[in-house]
């Protein structure tokens, strides 16, 4: 097997009178029946952190999403005919709401996945940049975001609970 290994190796390598052609970023051709090592054991350890750290931060925010829609929905039932309490408890209840998994992964991932992507520095704006332009970055979640999500308005509320 080991002999294997060594002539696919020799195989791959250019011959010594002309230098290979350089490419930009392309995996390079390998002979039938040849395994690329590093393909194979970079598959072989699964989904990168940052990919997983994505899927973490994205299930976190939509368990709290359910989880506020339904309490929202039950305060607006609770409080129907009174507006102004049902504002003052949402808000309330918006202040004491704790995201604080969500944003530790956010936090890590606004920190590593620059590198872990290998994205490009942009020297003008001392930055990383993402290849096709898209913001990164991700924000933390707080009560401003929760009564952007579902304000503090009954009749907004009383809709979405009668609905």
């Amino acid at each position: 097997m080991w002999d294997d290994v060594v002539a696919a190796m020799r195989a791959l390598r250019p011959a010594p009178d002309r230098r290979p052609a350089r490419r930009r970023g392309g995996a390079v051709a390998l002979p039938p029946g040849v395994v690329d090592a590093t393909a194979y054991l970079t598959a072989s350890l699964g989904a990168p952190r940052w990919l997983e750290r994505l899927q973490e931060i994205e299930g976190y925010r939509l368990e709290a999403e359910a989880r506020l829609e339904r309490r929202w929905l039950e305060l607006a039932e609770e409080l129907h005919s009174r507006p102004q309490e049902f504002a003052r408890r949402w808000r309330a209840e918006a202040e004491g709401w704790s995201f604080a998994d969500h944003n530790r992964l956010v936090a890590e991932h606004n920190e590593f996945y620059p590198v872990e992507r290998k994205l490009r520095f942009d020297m003008r704006s001392r930055d990383y940049v993402d290849m096709w332009g898209i913001e990164w970055r991700m924000r933390p979640l707080d009560a401003a975001w929760v009564l952007r999500e579902f304000p503090p308005r009954l009749p907004g509320a009383a809709v979405a609970a009668a609905g």
